[in-house]
C-alpha cells in the first residue's frame, strides 16, 4: 500500500491491491452466495418465499465472474502489459491452479457413486450422475457447446467458462489498458455487457445474465471483462476511504431493495460492480487475517460445495424419511449444511489443495524452459555461433559474397551510364 512516513494511507494515489480487506471478504461472499443458491433446493421452505432475492440466484454466479475478472486484472494486469506474462504462461498458471482441485473432486464423485452403488444405495436423482456426461465435465468443456458435462459437480461449469476468459484475457487486457479515463473504462464495460445481452436475447433467446450451461462461455466473457474494466478504474481513480465505504453500503442496500421491486438484471449487475469497485478502492488500514484466509478458502468452497451437498443432504433425506423430522429440525440441518460446506472447504484447502499446489507451482515455473528444451530435440535449431555474414573461412567464400554474385552482371554500357549519374544518398 502507498503510505506516508507516519504510516497513514497515501490518499493522493489509487490504492494497490491489498490482502485482508473488504475485497477479500467480497471474494468469500461471492463463493458463499453461490453455495446458498445451490443449497436452496434443499431448504424446508423455498427460499424465494423469504425474500425475492433468492429467485435470482443466478446473480451470485454473475457476482463471482465479475470478482474473478477484477482480481485477475489487479494481480496480473501490469505483468501482462510489461510482457512478463504472455497468453500461454498466464493460461498455464491459471489452469494449474484450478484444474488439479477440479480433477480431485471429480474423482471423489466417482468414488462416492461407485461406493453407493456397491452398497445398494440408489441416489435420489440418478440423472445427475449419468456416466455419459462425466467426460465433458472432467475435461471442462461443458460451457463450450453441446459436449455434455451435466450433473455431477455441476457448479464447475463456470470453471469451463473461465478457461475461455483466461485465454482471452492477456490480449484484451493490453487493448483495454490503453484506456486512461476511468469513466470511459466503466462505460465500455457496461456498454459491452448491455450489447452482449441484446445479442444473446436476439440470437439465443436468453438474457446474458442467465443462460444454459452450454452457453456459459458466452455468458462469462462480458461479466469477466466488466470486472477487468473496474480494475482499470481502481488503478486510475482516487476514491477516498469514506466515499468507498459509502458507495459499497449504498450499492448493497439498493441491490437488496431492487430485488423486491422486480427483475432488473442490468441494474443489479451495475450495483454489484459498484460494490466490487468500492471494496477494491477502500484502503486496508488493519489487514484482517480472517478475511485473508476466507479469500483463500473461497475457491475450495466453490469446488467442493456440491460434493458436500450431495452427501450431506442425501443423509438428511434418509433421516427425515425414517424419523419424520419437524420443520425446525430440518432448518437446523439445512443451516448445518452451510457450516459443513465451509468446514469441508477449509479442510480441503489446507490438507489437499494447498499441499498439492506446493508441488505443482515449482513445475509450473519450470514448464516454459522444459518445453523449449523438449522442442529442441525435434526442431533443428541453427548453430548460434555461425555468422552467415562473417569472414570467409577455409571452407569457401562468405555467404555475403555468394549473394552478391547472384543475378546478371551489368555490362560496360551500364557501368558508364552509372558513372555519369549523380551520387545518390541512401537513408
Amino acid at each position: 500500500m502507498n503510505v506516508f512516513r507516519d504510516g497513514t494511507p497515501d490518499a493522493s494515489r489509487p490504492q494497490p491491491l491489498s490482502r485482508g480487506g473488504a475485497l477479500d471478504g467480497l471474494r468469500f461472499l461471492a463463493a458463499f452466495c453461490m453455495v446458498i443458491h445451490h443449497y436452496s433446493a434443499e431448504s424446508p421452505i423455498p427460499l424465494p418465499r423469504l425474500h425475492p432475492v433468492f429467485e435470482r440466484g443466478y446473480l451470485a454466479t454473475d457476482f463471482f465472474l465479475i470478482v474473478s475478472g477484477y482480481v485477475m486484472a489487479r494481480i496480473y494486469g501490469q505483468r501482462v502489459v510489461d510482457g512478463r506474462v504472455g497468453t500461454g504462461l498466464f493460461f498455464l498458471r491459471r489452469a494449474s491452479r484450478v484444474v488439479p482441485a477440479h480433477l480431485m473432486m471429480s474423482a471423489a464423485f466417482v468414488i462416492a457413486v461407485l461406493a453407493a452403488t456397491a452398497a445398494g444405495v440408489r441416489p435420489l436423482h440418478p440423472e445427475w450422475f449419468d456416466w455419459r456426461e462425466l467426460p465433458g465435465q472432467v475435461f471442462l468443456v461443458q460451457a463450450l457447446g453441446p459436449f455434455g458435462g451435466k450433473g455431477w459437480n455441476a457448479p464447475v461449469w463456470s470453471l469451463s467458462a473461465l478457461m475461455v476468459c483466461y485465454l482471452a484475457f492477456p490480449s484484451l487486457w493490453r487493448a483495454m489498458r490503453r484506456i486512461q479515463s476511468p469513466v470511459m473504462a466503466i462505460a465500455l464495460g457496461l456498454l459491452g455487457l448491455a450489447a452482449a445481452d441484446v445479442l444473446a436475447r436476439r440470437f439465443l433467446g436468453y438474457p446474458i445474465y442467465q443462460m444454459p450451461m452450454q452457453d456459459g462461455a458466452i455468458r462469462a466473457l462480458p461479466l469477466f471483462f466488466l470486472g477487468a474494466a473496474l480494475a482499470i478504474c481502481a488503478e486510475t481513480l482516487i476514491i477516498p476511504r469514506w466515499a468507498a465505504i459509502l458507495l459499497g453500503l449504498v450499492s448493497f442496500g439498493l441491490l437488496a431493495g431492487l430485488q423486491a421491486a422486480g427483475r432488473y438484471d442490468f441494474l443489479s449487475v451495475t450495483l454489484i460492480a459498484a460494490m466490487v469497485l468500492a471494496a477494491g478502492a477502500a484502503p486496508v488500514r488493519k489487514p484482517s487475517k480472517i478475511l485473508e484466509k476466507a479469500a483463500l478458502v473461497s475457491f475450495a468452497l466453490f469446488v467442493t460445495s456440491e460434493f458436500v451437498r450431495v452427501i450431506y443432504f442425501g443423509v438428511d433425506h434418509a433421516l427425515s424419511a425414517r424419523f419424520g423430522l419437524g420443520q425446525t429440525a430440518q432448518w437446523a440441518i439445512w443451516f448445518g449444511g452451510l457450516a459443513v460446506a465451509v468446514l469441508f472447504a477449509v479442510a480441503f484447502h489446507y490438507l489437499v489443495d494447498w499441499p498439492s499446489q506446493a508441488v505443482i507451482k515449482p513445475w509450473t515455473a519450470k514448464a516454459p524452459a522444459l518445453l523449449k528444451r523438449g522442442l529442441a530435440g525435434f526442431i533443428q535449431v541453427p548453430d548460434p555461433n555461425f555468422d552467415p555474414f562473417g569472414t570467409a573461412g577455409a571452407g569457401g567464400p562468405r555467404v555475403r559474397e555468394i549473394l552478391l554474385q547472384i543475378g546478371p552482371r551489368p555490362g560496360a554500357a551500364h557501368r558508364r551510364a552509372a558513372e555519369r549519374r549523380p551520387e545518390l544518398g541512401w537513408g
